[in-house]
């Protein structure tokens, strides 16, 4: 099946973008994926009329927002370490992220797992996102906002000896 933008999707995705608005990862948005031996850290942009749909830190935003998801790499996916801009769209991230960070200026809602916020001004967010239930992990992690390519995130997790 060839792969071509339908017209109608391009109108929307040019219409998002000169309006300064973005629904979801599509719109006024840019995007820096850095890979890193170990981590994947997805740093995003945007400015305008923002509405997150879903994911760890669903909401909107009416104004400025940077927002820094953290993911493992998995052994499989380790090799190239690079950094690569995208304009006008995010790239898809796997699951939960390990951690995420947020600032925004203007007028914020999110909606966090069991945590809705809302603010006025200037907002700045970290969240590490814990182990499941009944299992430990080791964490080594380091995150520089300054230079995301020394990101390190090695997880080791264990299984609980109590579970079968």
């Amino acid at each position: 099946m060839p792969h071509h933008l339908h017209p109608l999707s391009l109108a929307v995705v040019l219409a998002l973008l000169c309006t300064g608005c973005a629904c979801g990862r599509v719109g006024t948005l840019a995007a820096r994926r850095t890979l890193t031996a170990s981590a994947e850290v997805v740093d995003v942009y945007g400015f305008g009329a923002l509405l997150r749909l879903g994911g760890v830190d669903g909401g909107g935003t009416l104004g400025w927002r940077h927002a820094t998801y953290i993911y493992p790499r998995l052994a499989s996916e380790v090799g190239e370490q690079r950094v690569r801009w995208t304009w006008g769209w995010v790239p898809v991230p796997r699951a939960t992220p390990f951690f995420l960070a947020a600032r925004s200026l203007g007028g914020d809602v999110a909606l966090f797992p069991d945590m809705l916020q809302a603010h006025l001004g200037f907002r700045m967010d970290a969240f590490t996102f814990a182990a499941a239930e009944g299992e430990s992990r080791l964490v080594n992690f380091t995150y520089r906002p300054d230079n995301p390519s020394q990101t390190i995130l090695a997880i080791q997790s264990f299984p609980n000896p109590d579970q079968p």
